[in-house]
């Protein structure tokens, strides 16, 4: 029994979703399919205390930008009860284009996230432990316009700038 309570698992992959609101999900137990939904044929009574504390290493969606914005990344979650519990998460992602020179150089998402959990007990039959994920895309894109401008055009600028600051102090010291 101790050594079933220190098990862990390690999820890795990728997953190809399309711009439209979807979900995903890990969970337990054998994977039915019912009036057309995906369902866990699992007995919450049946089960011992199931710890469902996590950490997030990465969840992206898209390319890696530096601007973007990954608040999952490295998040984690250590369940306080000791109950089962179930994780979901709200992601909202907006879609990112880099340009230079209008020019389109990337294009990739950032996204905010929202935690719920639920202590999972036979009145949640539609809750089975697990974490969940759901996501859903903004109808906007952030636009960053990255503008490279010649070394002479900024020096030309801070003398104008200094020239008229000299100016206007010799016209208040007359």
């Amino acid at each position: 029994m101790d050594n079933f309570m220190k098990e862990k698992c390690l999820f890795q992959g990728k997953l190809t979703v399309n711009k439209v609101p979807g979900n995903f999900h890990i969970g337990i137990g054998e994977n039915k399919e019912k009036y057309g939904m995906h369902r866990h044929n699992l007995n919450i009574t049946d089960l011992p205390f199931l710890n469902m504390t996590h950490v997030i290493g990465r969840i992206r969606f898209g390319l890696v930008l530096p601007t973007a914005s990954l608040p999952l990344k490295g998040f984690t979650i250590t369940q306080k009860v000791n109950k089962t519990t179930a994780f979901e998460y709200s992601i909202i992602c907006t879609p990112l284009v880099l340009m230079s020179n209008n020019e389109i150089i990337a294009k990739s998402f950032e996204y905010t996230g929202m935690l719920n959990n639920y202590v999972v007990d036979e009145t949640l039959n539609d809750k089975m432990p697990g974490i969940y994920f759901n996501y859903r895309f903004t109808p906007y894109s952030v636009i960053i316009n990255v503008k490279m401008e010649p070394a002479f055009r900024f020096i030309t600028s801070t003398f104008c700038v200094l020239a008229g600051l000299f100016s206007i102090a010799s016209l208040l010291d007359a």
